[in-house]
């Protein structure tokens, strides 16, 4: 802990590191990617995604992409989208006009 407050990195060392490499799987997936997901997960399947969870399932989209594992996998709900209304609404009608200062307004502008 003193190497990471020092020089703001430590080092586990080889077996701690090819022990996570081989049990985890991480990636990163950006504002345009949440907000594919949330829209294509509405329009194919008719569902709401809040922001975290779409993360989460974009994630694991490019976990089977790159592993080939098509295993049954779980991907919980971590926020209702009603709580992120302006980006879910624009992710799911990309033309809404949208105001900022009204973000609980939006809800009426779709139907669930």
């Amino acid at each position: 802990m003193n190497e990471l407050k020092e020089k703001g990195q430590y080092n586990v060392g080889e077996l701690v590191q090819n022990t996570i490499l081989t049990d985890f799987f991480g990636t990163w997936v950006d504002e345009i990617e949440t907000k594919e997901t949330i829209g294509d997960v509405f329009n194919n399947y008719g569902y709401i995604l809040d922001p975290h969870t779409a993360v989460a399932y974009r994630a694991l989209d490019k976990y089977r992409l790159l592993t080939s594992d098509d295993r049954y996998s779980i991907v919980l709900s971590t926020a209702s989208p009603f709580k992120f209304s302006n980006v879910v609404l624009s992710a799911i009608t990309p033309d809404a006009k949208i105001e900022e200062d009204k973000p609980f307004e939006t809800i009426k502008a779709f139907k669930c």
